[in-house]
């Protein structure tokens, strides 16, 4: 993952038409591009927490319980064996 250097507007990521596909650089985590910019999504560890996180920078995140309309995935839900895996 490599965050932005600014804030996303949760707002317009939200009602965006976003492609998401995982992100090769850290287990459970997606990746999208919006304003020039990579954006990601966390998956969470569902029912415990909601479904998704979504990133918006600053150690900011929004809490999603699915995706929005305008939000597709493309590709598997697979990432190779030199990503990141999540910490405890």
């Amino acid at each position: 993952m490599n965050p932005s250097s600014r804030l996303t507007n949760p707002n317009r990521a939200l009602s965006a038409e976003l492609v998401w596909e995982a992100d090769p650089e850290d287990v459970m985590w997606l990746r999208a591009w919006f304003d020039g910019d990579q954006i990601y999504l966390r998956i969470n560890n569902f029912p415990d927490d909601n479904l998704y996180s979504l990133w918006v920078g600053d150690g900011q995140f929004v809490e999603l319980e699915e995706m929005p309309n305008g939000w597709s995935r493309s590709g598997p839900l697979s990432w190779p064996p030199t990503a990141r895996r999540r910490r405890a």
